[in-house]
């Protein structure tokens, strides 16, 4: 199938890779990268990556990735934590303690995910750990929840409207037998430096 002719278009989304048609995303092994070199910049020198089933996640080891490559380069160690359950808050408690207890020396946790870190920001509250003073938090997807809790939340914000709005684009151009500019669209991201970290 050629990529610029009407036919039955196919739109990857959220990561970039070879486009098989229409590919619209960002890069995550880079987002790892942009939040461990914020967390660094910031003093942080035990830095654990807490995520959850990364087997159905696989965006999340990317960012595990580039996030190790940062720390390692800098000449530290870049644990990892994951967890069995699904990225939900609930989960996000259950991981604070979880640091807490194999790594207590650990000064910021990088979560994979807003769910996981707003879970832990409110489970730290309630066992009187402040953040960012104890332990920073941050995570992934510029959730809008994240930026109602407090301390309000550090994070990347990857751009799913504008991912939606290309490819719906894309797709309707494709359809129509226009030709596409490019296959792939990197959409970026943008780093929220928040108060958790």
């Amino acid at each position: 199938m050629s990529k610029n002719s009407p036919g039955n278009p196919i739109a990857e989304i959220m990561e970039l890779g070879e486009a098989v048609d229409i590919n619209v995303g960002l890069d995550h092994p880079e987002a790892g990268r942009c939040m461990a070199r914020h967390l660094l910049s910031c003093g942080y020198q035990n830095i654990v990556y807490v995520a959850a089933q990364m087997a159905n996640d696989y965006r999340a080891r990317l960012r595990y990735e580039g996030h190790r490559e940062i720390l390692e380069a800098a000449g530290l160690e870049a644990p990892l934590i994951e967890m069995d359950q699904l990225g939900q808050f609930e989960t996000g408690a259950k991981a604070l303690d979880k640091v807490k207890a194999i790594l207590p020396e650990a000064d910021a946790i990088h979560f994979a995910n807003d769910d996981l870190a707003t879970g832990a920001i409110l489970h730290a509250q309630r066992r009187g750990i402040r953040v960012p003073e104890d332990i920073a938090i941050a995570g992934f997807n510029g959730l809008p929840i994240g930026q109602h809790i407090s301390p309000n939340l550090t994070t990347i914000c990857s751009p799913r409207e504008s991912i939606g709005r290309l490819s719906a684009r894309a797709i309707i151009a494709r359809l129509e037998g226009k030709p596409l500019t490019a296959s792939s669209h990197d959409v970026g991201f943008e780093l929220h430096v928040g108060e958790s970290a």
